[in-house]
């Protein structure tokens, strides 16, 4: 019998994941993790590796970069009793004896650093301690910033000239900021610009402060503040902006360009901080509120992926230990979703340094999105499909055999033949790896419902698939 083309899987594949638990679904894409879409179809993601030697084994929680004067990179980081500061070569603790949280509790969140860079100096609080400023030119120690009108607070921010501390000791709806250009003034006189605001009208703690254009973000749960600059004598004031979405932890809400990607309980959200649309859908709100482990939401940690055209957020989840284990990617360009088997409690986008910068709950610190192993070892990747019914599925279709057009070499292709939707399992299973599945392969089975599953190590990359047989029954 002669063969014909069935199909020509090619836009199907670049169309992201719909999470589910049923093999029948409509989209093409079922389950997958570590995988990445592309305009030219799927592949693994990128790459880790480790550039130093892990100072202490404990979560790092809140990280920055900085370049200084004498164009120097540096990168500081804290976990709950330390700060650390590596410039290149060395790493030095640089701050000791804070007494944060590694949990949240009812009370109270997990304790996680918030920095401000300021030329060469860095600024760093914690929600519970006093709040420190490093002024060293090589491994001086953090100083305690002194006559401070609060003694904690939850998050710095800057705005131009101004340093801003968000949810102080003062009360969790309370901004304060320092004199102008000068981040060790704060308490307000006469004679300087520090001040303060109290937003009385907000439903809850302030949880994130964002720079969104040439204003801050400020979040609760449920609501965008925007905090604008209005100059003297006030220096700032606050508008309420949007009710409905939220923040669940400081760095949930991303910021790309002049908008806002946040991870809320309600789902995700994008906002330029004059409207909002929610970015996820219905099967992919019900994984994450179940996958999700919302009493360590404090935990959360999201970056901007720059190369790979996508925002990451990292959460701690239900079958976890209580820290960041899994992640969920958005790409904003083809606007499709990924998932991903790993965690990291806090990490940076490219600025400072080639490559972003992540960290893991035991210390380690990586370079993403460089080279294809996760730091050496084999970075597995895989995706399946839901059923594909190839033309009627009261006609059995015949799939003769297959063609993978990318890059296979290291990856195995397995095509599922069922009878149908409520089959148990599938009734033949053919499987194809490396060079086998990009040149014409016998697959020889009769169903009219298939599934499609990519899985190797990185790199791979599958753009297409042709299908060739026929539509009718064969004895």
């Amino acid at each position: 019998m002669r063969r014909q083309q069935l199909a020509l899987l090619r836009e199907e594949l670049t169309r992201g994941l719909v999470p589910a638990t049923k093999l029948a679904l409509n989209s093409f894409w079922r389950d997958g993790r570590n995988v990445r879409f592309t305009p030219l179809g799927v592949e693994a993601i990128p790459g880790w590796v480790s550039f130093l030697t892990r100072p202490a084994s404990n979560p790092v929680r809140g990280m920055a970069q900085q370049r200084r004067t004498d164009l120097s990179q540096r990168l500081f980081w804290g976990d709950q009793g330390s700060i650390y500061m590596w410039d290149t070569v060395n790493v030095s603790t640089v701050g000791t004896g804070y007494t944060g949280s590694v949990n949240a509790t009812v009370t109270q969140p997990a304790t996680v650093w918030s920095f401000v860079v300021w030329g060469d100096w860095v600024l760093a609080t914690n929600g519970v301690d006093k709040p420190q400023i490093y002024q060293g030119t090589s491994f001086a120690a953090m100083d305690t910033l002194t006559s401070m009108p609060f003694t904690s607070a939850e998050i710095f921010v800057k705005r131009d000239v101004y340093v801003i501390a968000v949810n102080t000791s003062n009360g969790y709806n309370v901004v304060e900021w320092s004199d102008t250009g000068d981040p060790l003034t704060w308490q307000p006189t006469a004679s300087n610009n520090a001040g303060n605001l109290v937003l009385r009208d907000i439903d809850g703690p302030l949880l994130a402060a964002v720079p969104l254009g040439d204003r801050i973000g400020l979040y609760t749960r449920e609501q965008l503040i925007l905090l604008n600059y209005i100059g003297s004598p006030y220096i700032f004031g606050y508008t309420p902006a949007l009710n409905g979405i939220g923040a669940v932890s400081k760095y949930s809400v991303v910021p790309v360009g002049r908008r806002h990607f946040g991870m809320s309980r309600q789902g995700f959200f994008v906002t330029d901080g004059v409207q909002f649309e929610w970015i996820d859908f219905p099967q992919l709100r019900d994984y994450m509120a179940a996958r999700v482990n919302w009493d360590q939401a404090s935990k959360i940690c999201g970056y901007h992926a720059e190369a790979l055209n996508a925002v990451v957020w990292y959460y701690p989840s239900t079958a976890g230990s209580g820290e960041p284990d899994e992640g969920v990617m958005y790409d904003y360009k083809l606007g499709v979703w990924s998932l991903l088997d790993f965690g990291r409690t806090s990490a940076l986008e490219r600025d400072v340094f080639k490559w972003p910068v992540a960290a893991t709950a035991t210390g380690e610190l990586y370079f993403h999105e460089s080279g294809t192993s996760a730091d050496g070892a084999p970075l597995n990747a895989w995706v399946e499909s839901a059923f594909v019914s190839l033309g009627d599925p009261d006609m059995p279709a015949y799939v003769q055999g297959l063609r993978a057009e990318g890059d296979m070499a290291n990856a195995s292709l397995y095509v599922r033949a069922w009878k149908d939707l409520d089959a148990a399992g599938p009734v033949a299973t053919r499987a194809l790896s490396g060079p086998d599945a990009m040149r014409y392969a016998w697959v020889r089975q009769t169903a009219p419902f298939f599934t499609f599953k990519v899985d190797g190590p990185a790199p791979w990359r599958l753009e297409a698939l042709e299908l060739y047989g026929n539509r009718r029954v064969l004895a």
